[in-house]
């Protein structure tokens, strides 16, 4: 059986071993999606690009090369580890979202400032 879900949670589309699909929302049984060339096609697509190399798996990857207890995110009331994190960026919640931009932006800043430093030196 494999899973794919789709709005945070809304919806839940089910593949099961007998290639039967079925299609759950807020976790009540919707409709059953057997047959529908679409749908099939659609899933396969969704599948494909959640496994190639977007924002949230290189950020997957680069978490996973760290100790499961290193704190990765931290704030006046909690601490993240990356474990932790890397749970959230796999669901798509607002704590794994906030933290890809921040870390992106952090990037972005110090590569501007590296620009800058190597322009005053030639």
């Amino acid at each position: 059986m494999k899973t794919l879900e789709l709005e945070n949670g809304k919806y839940k589309l089910v593949l099961n071993q007998d290639y039967s699909l079925d299609a759950y929302r807020y976790g009540q049984h919707w409709q059953n999606l057997t047959g529908d060339k679409l749908i099939f096609s659609m899933w396969d697509k969704i599948e494909t690009l959640q496994n190639n190399n977007t924002i949230e798996s290189t950020f997957s990857k680069l978490l996973d090369v760290l100790p499961t207890d290193t704190v990765v995110f931290k704030t006046m009331s909690y601490e993240v580890s990356a474990l932790q994190m890397l749970h959230e960026i796999e669901n798509g919640s607002d704590l794994g979202k906030r933290y890809m931009d921040e870390v992106l932006t952090v990037a972005r800043d110090f590569v501007l400032r590296q620009s800058k430093r190597n322009k005053n030196e030639i």
